[in-house]
């Protein structure tokens, strides 16, 4: 009779077992991690790029020229070409002028857009490890999922915030590739592999956020009512006047 009841007392507690959908929970945590690791990967390819806009002569990256460039970085580079202008403007033609002042406020751009993208690429970062942490406490029965999910709205919103002001402060077109302009205004630049990588990172942080608040919520609903923190059930107990009788709950869903 007690193997019976062993049997009996395996086959509810494998029922006991927390599922989303057909898979365990714990399983679905592990898959958006590797999910989260990937949005990351995108991220730190950005990074490492070394194009992130083209003009019809030039290629940019992140941090300074890929071609044609003289100095290492874009604060050089806006020194010269910046301070060139009221220079040039004395002793040769108006379109010479016109190209170096176009240069200057390209250059003024480039600049700015690296510090934005490197402080929210870092902001990125360090929301990616600690909501990384939160799923592993969450899935190992610590409830964290408040803490997750702020972390996961962070990380969204840093690397949302990183690519989209890099574009704006260098005036870089999505959709047109214009010619460098004669008339001393801001050069439109035309994306390229950085941009395409940080703007997937942001993508794909978004939809594992929505999947990460659904997923959340109902493993949190499910673990409210599960008592032990290695197996994720209360074990059904025995009656004290006949002890091959189970009580019918496996857990107590009043708790």
């Amino acid at each position: 009779m007690s193997f019976f009841l062993l049997i009996s007392n395996i086959i509810l507690l494998m029922k006991a077992r927390i599922f989303i959908g057909p898979y365990d929970h714990r399983c679905v945590w592990l898959g958006l991690s590797f999910a989260i690791i990937s949005a990351f990967s995108l991220l730190i390819g950005s990074v490492l790029t070394p194009i992130w806009a083209t003009t019809s002569k030039n290629q940019f990256g992140l941090y300074t020229c890929s071609t044609s460039c003289i100095k290492d970085n874009y604060k050089d580079l806006r020194t010269l070409v910046c301070n060139q202008v009221s220079f040039i403007e004395n002793i040769s033609e108006e379109s010479d002028a016109y190209l170096y002042q176009s240069g200057c406020l390209m250059f003024e751009g480039l600049e700015s857009a690296f510090y934005i993208y490197s402080i929210f690429a870092t902001g990125t970062s360090v929301f990616t490890i600690i909501w990384i942490v939160s799923i592993i406490t969450f899935s190992s029965r610590k409830i964290t999922y408040y803490c997750g999910l702020l972390f996961s709205l962070l990380t969204f919103i840093s690397q949302a915030s990183g690519i989209s002001l890099w574009i704006i402060f260098t005036n870089t077109s999505l959709v047109e590739c214009p010619d460098f302009p004669d008339d001393g205004s801001t050069p439109i630049l035309c994306e390229s592999t950085g941009v395409r990588l940080g703007m997937a990172s942001g993508i794909l942080y978004g939809i594992i956020c929505i999947a990460y608040i659904v997923v959340g919520k109902i493993a949190r609903k499910k673990l409210l009512v599960v008592k032990d923190d290695v197996n994720y059930f209360q074990p059904n107990t025995l009656s004290p006047e006949n002890k091959n009788v189970t009580v019918k709950k496996v857990w107590n869903e009043d708790s």
